[in-house]
């Protein structure tokens, strides 16, 4: 065993079981390596601690900035006080849904203001709930990121991923 991902519901709900099992893993597994799939609204200094001093990689389910991501899912105040740290750990990667397209770049760029370098734009598949005009809005959208990106904003990793797999 080499890597371990924890995702949930919330994985962070139990806390103090989270941390006692990621620990014991670290204990057990040398060269291990934990993923975590997070919405960040129940992380603590224990949690953030575990965290930064751990090789423990972090998906991050954030929408855009403060304003976006109320909008969507709320609880942006509760993530606020963890971004800067959780940028510097560099272990992070935002996984943003594209159910919404209006002002995707702009809600990226967003992200990347905030130190957080790194997102993954999670496209929901299309069951009829979006039209022509969106698609074509979303790759409008995309390519604006993409030359984001290319301009040294901030990474894009599902086109990164994409580029290497076309390669």
């Amino acid at each position: 065993i080499k890597r371990v991902e924890i995702f949930g519901g919330e994985p962070l709900f139990y806390r103090h079981a989270f941390e006692s099992a990621v620990l014991r893993l670290f204990e057990r597994i040398q060269d291990l390596t934990v993923g975590v799939i997070t919405n960040g609204t129940l992380i603590d200094e224990r949690i953030m601690r575990t965290f930064e001093s751990k090789p423990i990689w972090i998906l991050l389910s954030l929408d855009g900035g403060k304003e976006r991501h109320n909008e969507m899912r709320g609880g942006f105040e509760k993530i606020e006080p963890w971004i800067p740290r959780l940028a510097h750990q560099g272990r992070t990667t935002v996984a943003m849904q594209a159910a919404i397209i209006d002002d995707l770049y702009n809600n990226i760029c967003a992200i990347w203001s905030l130190g957080l370098k790194r997102v993954y734009i999670n496209i929901i598949e299309n069951y009829g709930w979006y039209s022509t005009e969106d698609v074509l809005k979303f790759e409008h959208e995309y390519e604006q990121i993409v030359v984001g990106m290319l301009r040294g904003e901030g990474e894009l990793t599902c086109a990164l991923k994409l580029h290497e797999m076309l390669k």
